[in-house]
């Protein structure tokens, strides 16, 4: 068990790496990856908060309100996805 959370843990580093440096399939696939092998809420969070912004740098602004809206169920990625789901509904309140 501890195998497969370390590698989710590593997936999640990675992904954040690649989603750094605008690398968006690759950051995809990685947090992809990452929800395979997650067992914990906050992991997974962290996951499809990063894939929330892959697929806002992909221009899938639906597809990344999804993956925020998922990330927002766990209360440690609540406050910032919810952040980033109310950029997307109301652009105009942030200057987009």
């Amino acid at each position: 068990m501890r195998a497969r959370s370390r590698k989710a843990d590593a997936f999640l580093r990675l992904g954040d790496i690649q989603l750094e440096q605008k690398i968006y399939d690759a950051a995809e696939a990685a947090y992809k990856s990452c929800l395979r092998f997650a067992r914990k809420s906050r992991v997974k969070g962290g996951a499809n908060y990063g894939l929330g912004f892959v697929m806002r740098g992909k221009g899938q602004r639906s597809e990344a309100r999804k993956f925020f809206a998922q990330a927002s169920r766990d209360n440690n990625w609540k406050r910032a996805a919810d952040y980033e789901i109310d950029r997307i509904d109301n652009p105009h309140k942030y200057g987009e």
